[in-house]
């Protein structure tokens, strides 16, 4: 194989980048025979990232060595939040720091076995939604019992099952629909471009986890229960596809990722982030390629994003617990949590 290396850069951490003439097509840099022997020159096992850029030129972008556990505090997280246009920071790649945009991308899927650091992550990440003014609907089988610091600032107690949870999600449906009435009232076509206008700055933006999402494909032992389940899905499925255009976001956590509950519509809509799996199919879920069921248990908080075509590796911030004079101050959002 010839190529033209156009270009080095380096970045924090010892990461390099490598521009080089678009000969060999970006999916091929992907296929076993040219990235295994390419990278393994190199001493790493695999790229972190390839792309291509407007001009046509391949960008091959790889990590020498292991990441670290990054040190940080809340306030250093909502000061990374204000200086990124809201955006939630999650963790460290060897690129840098790692973002979820909910503008961009309105929900999330945070897979990961018990021990691979995702109630930790989730927790972080509703902590700091909450200081950027959301309400948060919680539906957990454990009650809420690993968000505890979090349950006094929920917009609702905790739900526990789809039969509770349905109730909650038509009202959640009503008021999407009645948002996007207003929408249209006003002349805006989504809840971030109104309140970059100054407009329904009053509605906060609404975030509803479901934690664990399996409960939704559980086998039920009468006809209603399973008349439930299947509406509760169905009102999930529409709020993935609609949400994002009135300020609804959902967050679905799972220790067993399936094509029965994770369908193609909500993976299409969503950020796919996974810890540690059991095995292949389970990664293939939740990412579309293979690689979570081989991070190690020895790591927690090591997690795999899906990122286009790419798949970003990166350690989680471990948000210590927020003390009572953090008092969830809202940094984008004067709405009040009130329950819809």
């Amino acid at each position: 194989m010839t190529l033209t290396l156009l270009r080095v850069r380096s970045y924090p951490r010892g990461a390099v980048e490598l521009t080089v003439s678009p000969e060999v097509p970006e999916v091929r840099w992907r296929s076993p025979e040219i990235e295994h022997p390419f990278c393994g020159a190199f001493g790493v096992p695999g790229f972190q990232k390839v792309s291509r850029d407007a001009k046509g030129r391949i960008h091959l972008a790889m990590v020498p060595f292991a990441l670290s556990n990054p040190d940080t505090t809340l306030e250093t997280l909502i000061q990374q939040m204000q200086t990124h246009s809201g955006a939630i920071p999650l963790g460290e790649s060897a690129m840098g720091p790692v973002f979820w945009d909910p503008r961009q991308v309105a929900h999330l899927i945070l897979a990961g076995t018990t021990g691979s650091g995702k109630s930790t992550l989730l927790r972080s990440i509703l902590t700091l939604w909450k200081h950027r003014g959301a309400s948060i609907y919680l539906v957990d089988v454990k009650r809420g019992l690993d968000y505890l610091d979090l349950l006094p600032h929920l917009a609702a107690p905790v739900l526990a099952n789809p039969a509770e949870a349905v109730t909650l999600l038509e009202q959640l449906w009503q008021e999407f629909e009645s948002r996007l009435e207003q929408l249209r009232q006003s002349g805006f076509s989504s809840f971030a471009q109104a309140q970059n206008q100054g407009q329904l700055r009053h509605l906060p933006e609404i975030v509803l986890v479901v934690d664990e999402f399996a409960i939704f494909a559980r086998s039920e032992s009468t006809k209603a229960a399973k008349e439930t389940r299947l509406q509760a899905l169905q009102i999930l499925e529409n709020l993935a596809l609609g949400g994002r255009a009135g300020g609804l976001h959902l967050i679905l956590s799972t220790q067993y990722p399936t094509a029965e509950i994770l369908g193609s519509q909500i993976r299409q809509q969503a950020l796919r982030i996974s810890g540690r799996l059991e095995d292949k199919v389970a990664s293939q879920t939740v990412l579309g390629t293979e690689g979570a069921e081989s991070i190690s248990s020895t790591t927690p908080g090591r997690f795999l994003m899906k990122d286009g075509p790419d798949v970003v590796e990166f350690q989680a911030y471990a948000l210590p617990s927020p003390g009572p004079e953090h008092g969830f101050q809202s940094i984008s959002c004067k709405g009040t949590a009130t329950r819809p």
